[in-house]
């Protein structure tokens, strides 16, 4: 069984977040959404009213790293793709090149 989650587990509830809303960028939000994602979470079980804008933003912070990697990973991934497509035309080019005669 997972362990119940706390306003104080800020690490774990980004990734949580990040997880469950892929694509948002924290840094948009309001608390007042925050509060209410966090809350929403499947193992969280705090007090609603024991939440404050440091822990908000201690929560905020680790999902935006959370944001940031996978951008970067999506990014990276992108890039292998366009790498790969060039090798492939290139290499088509070769074939052709060296089988096409006029």
């Amino acid at each position: 069984m997972a362990r119940e989650l706390t306003w104080d587990d800020a690490e774990d509830i980004g990734i949580l977040l990040a997880e469950k809303h892929p694509g948002l960028c924290p840094l948009t939000l309001r608390f007042t959404d925050l509060h209410r994602y966090v809350t929403e979470l499947a193992g969280f079980n705090d007090d609603p009213k024991k939440s404050n804008e440091g822990k908000l933003e201690a929560i905020q912070m680790a999902w935006q790293e959370e944001f940031q990697a996978q951008a970067c990973t999506v990014e990276a991934a992108k890039g292998a793709i366009q790498s790969a497509k060039r090798r492939i035309a290139e290499a088509n080019y070769v074939v052709c090149d060296a089988s096409c005669t006029t």
